[in-house]
């Protein structure tokens, strides 16, 4: 079974996604602006998870569809779509098989929900998107800096979430840029140990796959305050738009 199945799911969704629920509105407003977004414009939240980016685009006024594999994440997502009072169109697929087409003034895809398969397969979820978008729509990315990765490399660190503990110990792999990473979530007397490999990219990688789909990098940032993307940036916000 590929990792990433069996990843996400009901712990994880609860102690790590639902700790960023209160950065939505901030993430948001930068979504907005890099994205130049019109008044009821279409939207793909591609990997939407818990719905947080979805649900904050829906109450601002745009139609937003958004897209993830984990069937729970998707309940939990519509639940809250309507106890706000927004509507959402939630569907549940795996990004390698959406079928859209010219559908979206815009597409997102956050927190690194990117990497997860083969270099081809990656390939093809970025094909699917600019299949997805009209023409001059744009794409926003968020990942991880491979140059930061390779630069602050850890082997094991830890935080505390709430009442739980998060352990990762990560083993990267220079050949194949994939970052073998395990997590443990000890929370309440309860261990869960969970292996996540993940294909890390450098800038110009990920420019290089997104021209051959169609879509021009017009825009990079280090973080959602619009610093400028470095070696010193954790994450990459890429900016690209379809040309053809």
């Amino acid at each position: 079974m590929e990792w990433w199945k069996e990843f996400f799911d009901g712990p994880y969704g609860k102690t790590i996604l639902e700790s960023f629920e209160e950065r939505a509105p901030e993430e948001v407003d930068f979504i907005e602006d890099v994205l130049s977004l019109s008044k009821n414009a279409t939207i793909l939240d591609l990997c939407c998870g818990l719905g947080r980016h979805s649900i904050e685009l829906a109450k601002r006024g745009y139609k937003v569809t958004g897209v993830d594999f984990t069937k729970q994440y998707l309940e939990t997502a519509r639940n809250k779509a309507e106890k706000r009072g927004v509507n959402v169109k939630f569907v549940e697929n795996d990004m390698r098989n959406i079928s859209f087409n010219q559908k979206f003034d815009a597409v997102i895809n956050m927190f690194t929900s990117f990497g997860f398969f083969k270099d081809k397969d990656n390939l093809k979820v970025l094909e699917n998107v600019s299949n997805a978008l009209k023409l001059a729509g744009r794409f926003l990315i968020d990942v991880i800096n491979r140059d930061w990765i390779i630069r602050n490399y850890l082997k094991k660190d830890w935080r505390e979430i709430g009442k739980c503990l998060v352990l990762e110990t990560r083993k990267f792999d220079l050949a194949t840029s994939i970052n073998y990473g395990k997590q443990i979530i000890i929370q309440e007397g309860k261990r869960i140990e969970k292996d996540v490999p993940v294909r890390l990219y450098s800038f110009h990688e990920l420019k290089s796959m997104l021209e051959s789909v169609g879509l021009n990098v017009i825009a990079s940032y280090g973080s959602f305050k619009k610093d400028k993307l470095t070696f010193d940036s954790m994450r990459m916000k890429i900016v690209s738009q379809k040309i053809k």
